[in-house]
C-alpha cells in the first residue's frame, strides 16, 4: 500500500507519485421524498444542535411531523456536487461549476 499525502502539490523526488487534487465537479439534482429516513441518513449532530432542541426532542418532533405530512408535502429537490479528483492535477476546471445539474430519477419508496 502506498501512502499519498494530499498536502503535497507535486512529487519532490523522482519516482514519487504526484499528489491527488481536485480536477472538476459534477452537479446533480433529484426530486425525492425527504421523510424521516432521509433525515436520519443526512442530518448530523450539528444540524440537531442548531435547532436548539435536545436531540431526543428534535427527533421526536421530526418523526411526528413526517408521520402527519402528506406524501406530496415531503417531496423536495436535493442538489449536490461531486468533486472529481485526479492524480497530479495542476488545475481545477472552474467552468465545471457552471455546468447544468444532471437531473436524476429516484426509485426510493415515498416513505423513505
Amino acid at each position: 500500500m502506498q501512502r499519498i499525502d494530499p498536502a503535497r502539490r507535486f512529487a519532490a523526488v523522482a519516482g514519487e507519485v504526484a499528489r491527488i487534487a481536485g480536477a472538476r465537479t459534477a452537479l446533480f439534482c433529484q426530486r425525492r421524498s425527504m421523510g424521516i429516513g432521509f433525515a436520519r441518513a443526512f442530518m448530523t449532530p450539528r444540524h440537531v444542535e442548531a435547532s436548539g432542541l435536545e436531540p431526543l426532542v428534535f427527533w421526536r418532533q421530526l418523526e411526528a411531523g413526517c408521520a402527519h405530512a402528506t406524501a406530496d408535502a415531503l417531496i423536495a429537490t436535493q442538489h449536490w456536487a461531486v468533486l472529481h479528483f485526479r492524480r497530479g492535477s495542476a488545475t481545477f476546471d472552474d467552468a465545471s461549476l457552471d455546468d447544468a445539474a444532471t437531473d436524476i430519477g429516484c426509485t426510493a419508496p415515498a416513505a423513505a
